[in-house]
């Protein structure tokens, strides 16, 4: 909920500006009472005419050609910015000759660590992606070129913009540049891939709900359900053959046969069957439209509440993108390898402990240092 929040953050801070523009205001200041209606005005179109229909399609496969769109306004957004950086840098035009600093440990690095993490945290649209791939197994391959793929863009952007502007630089960088036909053009195509990276987010945020509400609710109804009695009829026709033909009787120990197979290593014979799990997917219209409906318009208000992007991005980075980057899968790993295997994988499991050591506490520092500066 936070990552779409700042999304909607970011179509105001870059719609704002032609919203002004249009109005007769070029020059503008933040403050203006004007330019605040605006951005919520400008904030909600957007949401309402394009992300919120795509929010409402049912499964993640159909975001596929609005993801090519994105992906390639993302790589003109990087030649803009790096070409535009190396431009002013080579005419002399750069804001500022303050020299280089290539190390600063600051209290400003406890606010930046978050947004990293946050940059990287897309841990939640794995599943969604993963079940609907035609390749599963490709899923490694994937991953890696994504990740790099990210992690380049990420620094050149980052280095370039800090080498024109310095400590100048704004928390969107976009509008540190001088207007002209390509900046602008960049703005555009930075909308269209907020707007579509909005619902990709969006998809694993609603399939949560899901199994956190509708599944205890299902679970509650008991066997008498519709899920109860599916439940059933999987179970009979696992353990046993049909009434009809009178094969229902309990197995003789001496036959060897079995009603139901034999249990793994560690597993109790008397485990209750697998429960059908109740997914998004088999939501009606109604619960579809009121669970989307709820979910866009919270992270609406949410962004017209908080408008500070760093502020929005900084606090889900050090509270939910340390825990879903770094926390949790070392959590996962400790419990399937630790204490069973420590004699072969020794190393992993004491990287996974200093890992989480270090999130929780780089967690902490940083949500202190961004709460106390809001």
């Amino acid at each position: 909920l936070g990552g779409i929040t700042g999304y909607v953050v970011i179509v105001g801070d870059i719609l704002t500006p032609f919203a002004m523009t249009l109005a007769g205001e070029p020059d503008y200041d933040d403050d203006d009472p004007l330019a605040k209606k605006l951005r919520v005005l400008v904030s909600f179109f957007q949401v309402l005419l394009v992300i919120y229909p795509l929010c409402l399609l049912r499964y993640i496969n159909t975001l596929r050609y609005a993801s090519f769109a994105a992906v390639a306004c993302i790589f003109y957004l990087v030649i803009v910015i790096v070409g535009s950086s190396m431009y002013m840098i080579a005419s002399g035009g750069s804001v500022t000759s303050e020299p280089v600093v290539y190390f600063n440990f600051s209290s400003e690095v406890f606010r930046s660590f978050p947004i990293i993490a946050f940059a990287f945290s897309f841990h939640t649209a794995f599943f969604a992606i993963y079940n609907e791939m035609k390749e599963p197994s490709r899923i490694d391959l994937v991953v890696s070129i994504s990740t790099v793929t990210a992690g380049a863009f990420y620094v050149l952007v980052g280095i370039f913009g800090y080498l024109t502007f310095r400590h100048e630089v704004s928390e969107n960088i976009l509008v540190d540049y001088e207007n002209n036909a390509f900046i602008t053009v960049g703005r555009i195509c930075l909308v269209v891939v907020i707007s579509f990276s909005y619902p990709l987010l969006h998809f694993p945020l609603r399939e949560s709900e899901v199994a956190l509400l509708m599944n205890r609710w299902e679970s509650s109804e008991g066997p008498n359900s519709s899920g109860g009695e599916l439940e059933m009829t999987e179970l009979r026709s696992d353990v046993g053959q049909s009434d009809e033909d009178g094969s229902d009787a309990e197995p003789s120990a001496t036959d060897g046969t079995h009603s139901t197979p034999p249990p793994r290593d560690g597993e109790r014979s008397d485990s209750p069957p697998p429960r059908r799990v109740f997914t998004a997917a088999d939501l009606t219209e109604r619960q579809h439209l009121a669970i989307t409906t709820a979910n866009v318009g919270v992270s609406f208000i949410l962004a017209v509440l908080i408008p500070d992007i760093a502020a929005v991005f900084g606090l889900v980075g050090a509270t939910a993108g340390c825990i879903i980057v770094f926390i949790f899968p070392c959590c996962c790993f400790l419990r399937i390898y630790y204490p069973t295997k420590w004699n072969t994988h020794r190393l992993y499991i004491v990287t996974a402990i200093c890992v989480n050591i270090i999130a929780v506490v780089l967690a902490i520092i940083s949500t202190s240092v961004i709460l106390s500066t809001w």
